[in-house]
């Protein structure tokens, strides 16, 4: 009898094949959705549910959202020729905390951009992305996000409880003691706004906020 290649076969290794990459490095799956305008490898690797919380979308959750997402992010990087560089990247108990840099041309410049991604896997079939980075490559002026988490929830613990209890506090000397000697503060725009180095802060008024207390910082 003639021979049929085992296409149904090759379809499920090729599927098992993708979803082990995925696995691996869900952010690098992400952003190539993303880059790409295609979020079918992202259900592909992750079946149940995909969930992302983005600054300036909100929540897509399910549906036609995440394709629409993937499209309209796909476009929007295409349009400025964006390419994804990888600074560091820290795995630990089903959670993937990656920091990126997206080069973009804007105007025929280019434009360092800083992005922080979380993937945390809910369960073995279900993912939930959150990204952190400022809003003005997409839009002028200031744009704050709603909250991710409710407002009883419980804060961070260890050195970034710490380093939230000394901004609010307003506690110069408190901020620099959450910092190791090579530690260092990215501002949320561009690798101009990293401090470095022996750290000091301006002096401020006891009570000042996260937000103003993230200016402190300065390189010596």
């Amino acid at each position: 009898m003639p021979w049929f290649p085992d296409f149904v076969g090759a379809v499920e290794l090729a599927r098992r094949q993708t979803r082990a990459a995925g696995r691996t490095d869900p952010v690098g799956e992400y952003f190539d959705a993303l880059t790409h305008g295609d979020s079918g490898v992202l259900e592909t690797v992750w079946p149940g549910e995909v969930v992302v919380h983005d600054p300036q979308a909100g929540e897509i959750r399910g549906g036609r959202q995440p394709h629409r997402f993937a499209r309209q992010s796909g476009a929007w990087l295409s349009e400025r020729d964006a390419r994804i560089e990888t600074v560091t990247a820290t795995h630990v108990d089903g959670r993937a905390v990656v920091e990126l840099v997206a080069h973009l041309t804007e105007n025929g410049q280019e434009l360092l951009w800083p992005v922080a991604v979380v993937a945390e896997a809910v369960d073995d079939l279900s993912i939930l992305f959150r990204t952190y980075c400022s809003q003005r490559p997409r839009e002028p002026g200031s744009h704050v996000r709603s909250p991710i988490l409710p407002a009883d929830a419980a804060g961070p613990g260890d050195v970034i409880g710490r380093h939230q209890a000394a901004l609010s506090a307003g506690d110069p000397d408190a901020i620099v003691a959450t910092f190791t000697p090579d530690g260092y503060f990215r501002e949320p725009f561009g690798p101009h706004n990293i401090h470095a180095g022996p750290l000091t802060c301006a002096r401020t008024s006891p009570g000042a906020s996260a937000r103003a207390g993230s200016s402190w910082l300065r390189a010596r």
